[in-house]
């Protein structure tokens, strides 16, 4: 937990890695909460196994007519 503590602080970005079920969310939360951007929304979504595209319109939204498979507008996460 000390090391979480320490780059909680940082304006730079922090890769957690490991197996599913070892709580990477968890760690994501701690840093967070524990950053400057505690007041902030959080939010989580897992990409794994999800093509890099989808992941895109997941994130940032897609417009209708996209790729010409979207039926409608979507938002993203972000928005």
């Amino acid at each position: 937990r000390s090391w979480i503590s320490q780059v909680a602080p940082m304006k730079t970005p922090v890769l957690i890695q490991g197996d599913r079920g070892t709580g990477r969310e968890l760690v994501a939360e701690n840093i967070h909460f524990l950053s400057p951007h505690a007041g902030e929304a959080f939010m989580v979504f897992s990409t794994e196994g999800t093509p890099e595209e989808l992941i895109a319109m997941d994130v940032f939204g897609v417009e209708r007519g996209f790729l010409g498979s979207s039926v409608a507008s979507r938002k993203g996460k972000i928005e």
